[in-house]
C-alpha cells in the first residue's frame, strides 16, 4: 500500500482544492483535556474507502475547537465508495461519496448553474442567486466571482440574495389577515405599482450589493383608499426588487428560479418583469439542493435531464416607477430613526 506521509510530501501546496492545517498532533492521537495523558484513538469502522487508500478517521486530527480534517476538499470530490462495514442497503454498496457544499450552492447544481449565461434564483424565506461569470461582471455588487465553490462554474460564480423574501411576505400575511388566496386574489386585482404603495423587504439586514444591518422594512405612501390588496402586492413586488438589486446587474441568457415564493403565479409574473425576462420555473423544484449534491462530480449534465415544469412571461407591466421608490424608502440607521 502506498505510504501515505509519501502522499502528504508530493502534494502540491498551492492546490487551492487541499488546504492543509499544520502544526496539529497526530489524527492517531487526542489530549486528556483535564492532563497530559496522551490515549489511542479508538479506531471506528470506516464507512468509505479513500481513493489514497487511508481511511476518512485517519484525517481527523485534534485542536481546541475538536476534531478537524487534515486538508479541505472541493465540493463534488469523491471521497471513495460505500463500504459493507456500513450496514447500509446493499444496493447503496459501492456507490460514490461525495464532499457536500452549501445549500444555496447546491441548488444552483441541480438548477442546472453550470449551463453557459444561466442565472439560478431560489426565493423561499429567504433568497439566492447564483450565476456564472458568463451571465456578466457584477463587481462591487455580488459575492464574487467564487472560485471552487459552485461544481461546473470554474471560471467563477457570482452569489447574492435576501435574508428576508418569503419571511417578509408570511409576516405581512400574517398581519393583514384573512386567508391567503383571498389575499393573493386582492393583490392581483391591484394594479402594477399597488397604486403608489411601497414596501421594503429588509426587515433584518441586506445581504448585497452594499451589506447593511441591521435594517428595517417598511410599507410608505399609504392613504385612506388603499386596501389588503394594494399592501400585499407592495409586499411581492418589493421582495422582486429587491431580488433584483441582489442580482448585481448581470444580464442573463435564462433565468431559473425554484422555491416556495415561486408557486405564486403573481410573483413569478412579477418577477419576470422586473428582470425583463421569462422565468423558468424546473419540475425539480423540491429537490433541487439534492440533485445538486447527487451530480456534484459531473455537474454538466443536470441541464440535459432537467424539465420546465412552467415558464412565465413577462406581462408588459412597467415597474420603473416603483422600483424607483423602492429604492428612495430605504430607511436610515437605526440609531438614526
Amino acid at each position: 500500500m502506498e505510504d501515505p506521509r509519501e502522499d502528504e510530501q508530493q502534494r502540491d501546496p498551492g492546490d487551492e482544492r487541499l488546504t492543509g492545517l499544520q502544526g496539529l498532533p497526530s489524527g492517531e492521537h487526542r489530549r486528556d483535556r483535564h492532563g497530559d495523558r496522551q490515549h489511542q484513538e479508538e479506531r471506528d469502522p470506516a464507512l468509505v474507502a479513500a481513493p489514497t487508500g487511508r481511511e476518512l478517521r485517519g484525517g481527523r486530527q485534534h485542536s481546541e475547537a475538536g476534531w478537524v480534517l487534515d486538508d479541505v476538499r472541493a465540493t463534488g470530490a469523491v471521497l471513495g465508495v460505500v463500504q459493507d462495514e456500513a450496514r447500509w442497503p446493499r444496493v447503496l454498496r459501492g456507490v460514490p461519496v461525495l464532499v457536500g457544499g452549501m445549500d444555496s450552492y447546491l441548488a444552483a447544481v441541480g438548477m442546472g448553474a453550470a449551463a453557459s449565461g444561466r442565472l439560478c434564483l431560489t426565493v423561499g424565506s429567504s433568497s439566492a442567486a447564483i450565476g456564472g461569470v458568463a451571465s456578466g461582471d457584477a463587481t462591487g455588487r455580488m459575492f464574487g466571482p467564487l472560485r471552487n465553490a459552485v461544481p461546473g462554474l470554474t471560471e467563477g460564480a457570482w452569489q447574492g440574495g435576501q435574508t428576508t423574501a418569503g419571511l417578509a411576505a408570511a409576516w405581512a400575511r400574517r398581519v393583514l389577515g384573512g386567508p391567503e388566496g383571498a389575499l393573493g386574489e386582492a393583490a392581483a386585482d391591484a394594479p402594477p405599482g399597488s397604486r403608489g404603495v411601497t414596501f421594503r423587504e429588509t426587515m433584518l439586514d441586506r445581504r448585497n450589493p452594499a451589506p447593511r444591518s441591521p435594517m428595517r422594512g417598511s410599507w410608505s405612501g399609504l392613504g385612506l383608499s388603499h386596501g389588503p390588496g394594494d399592501l400585499y402586492r407592495a409586499v411581492l413586488e418589493g421582495i422582486a426588487f429587491g431580488l433584483a438589486d441582489a442580482c448585481g446587474g448581470l444580464q442573463p441568457a435564462e433565468v431559473v428560479a425554484t422555491g416556495g415564493m415561486l408557486q405564486s403565479e403573481l410573483f413569478a409574473t412579477i418577477l419576470a418583469d422586473v428582470l425583463a425576462r421569462p422565468i423558468v420555473r424546473l419540475a425539480e423544484t423540491t429537490s433541487a439542493a439534492a440533485l445538486g449534491a447527487a451530480f456534484a462530480d459531473v455537474p454538466e449534465r443536470v441541464a440535459d435531464i432537467l424539465e420546465a415544469a412552467a415558464t412565465t412571461e413577462p406581462s408588459g407591466a412597467d415597474y420603473e416607477e416603483a422600483r424607483a421608490r423602492y429604492r428612495r424608502a430605504e430607511l436610515p440607521d437605526l440609531d438614526e430613526a
